[in-house]
C-alpha cells in the first residue's frame, strides 16, 4: 500500500514523507525501512545515501502523495459522480440532506464527512476526525464504494484539505458552495488565503460539471 505513517509501513509498502507542522516524516525513513518500505518519496535535497532501496526526490511530496495514491487505486472517481460541498458552516448538513434526497431516489450513495462515512447502507467511523481525510484513505475508500457499487459519492471538502492537497486526483461532477465566514485564518492567514483555498474545489470540476452557489453569501461572486 501506498503509507505516509512510518508506524504502519508494512513489508511491500511505499513510504511518501511528508513534512507536517509538528513531526517530518523525512524523520522516520530509517523506521519505514526497517518496517519493509521498498520505495521512499521524498522531498528535494532529502536523499540519504546510506538508504539502499529506490529514493524518489520530488517537488511536494503531498502532491505525490494524492496522485500514487489515485494511480494505486486505478483512479476509482473516474467511474463515480462525485459531489464535492465546502464552505465554513452546513456542509455536513448539506451532505445528509443531498444523501438522503439521492437514496430516495433509489441511488446506491457513500459519503465521507467529519461524522462519519457511509458505503451504501454500511456506516464506518472516521476515527481521524479530519472533515477531509489524507489522499490514501479517500481513494481507497472511493475503490470500495465503486466495488460494492455505489455510483454517487458525496465528499465534504475543506479549505485546509484542499490546500494540503487531499482531493488532488478527483475530478468533481458537482460542486457546492454553503457560505464563507472568518475561520481557520490560524491556517490560512487572511481571509484572501482562505477564499482561494475554498475555490481550489471548483477548479476540480469536469468540464461539464456544474456548480451550485449560494448567491447571497458576500463572497459569493468569487465562485462563480
Amino acid at each position: 500500500s501506498i503509507q505516509f505513517d512510518s508506524r504502519k509501513v508494512q513489508s511491500g509498502d511505499v513510504f511518501v514523507a511528508i513534512k507536517g507542522a509538528v513531526s517530518d516524516g523525512h524523520d522516520y525513513l530509517d523506521e519505514a525501512v526497517a518496517n519493509g518500505a521498498i520505495a521512499l518519496i521524498i522531498g528535494q535535497g532529502r536523499h540519504r545515501p546510506d538508504i539502499k532501496i529506490p529514493q524518489y526526490e520530488v517537488i511536494n511530496p503531498r502532491v505525490s502523495l494524492a496522485k500514487i495514491s489515485a494511480a494505486f487505486e486505478n483512479h476509482p472517481g473516474n467511474s463515480l459522480c462525485l459531489i464535492g460541498v465546502t464552505g465554513t458552516n452546513g456542509k455536513s448538513t448539506t451532505s445528509f440532506i443531498l444523501n438522503s434526497i439521492l437514496e430516495k431516489a433509489g441511488i446506491v450513495t457513500g459519503m465521507m464527512t467529519t461524522i462519519e462515512t457511509r458505503i451504501g447502507n454500511e456506516i464506518l467511523s472516521n476515527s481521524t476526525r479530519l472533515t477531509s481525510q489524507e489522499s490514501p484513505e479517500i481513494q481507497s475508500k472511493l475503490a470500495l464504494m465503486a466495488a460494492k457499487g455505489c455510483s454517487h459519492i458525496i465528499i465534504e471538502a475543506t479549505s485546509i484539505g484542499l490546500h494540503m492537497h487531499r482531493l488532488d486526483g478527483c475530478e468533481f461532477d458537482l460542486a457546492i458552495f454553503t457560505n464563507l465566514t472568518p475561520d481557520h485564518l490560524d491556517y490560512h492567514g487572511d481571509m484572501a488565503s482562505y477564499v482561494k483555498a475554498k475555490a481550489l474545489l471548483f477548479a476540480k470540476l469536469k468540464h461539464c460539471g456544474d456548480a451550485i452557489i449560494n448567491g447571497s453569501d458576500e463572497y459569493s461572486s468569487l465562485f462563480q
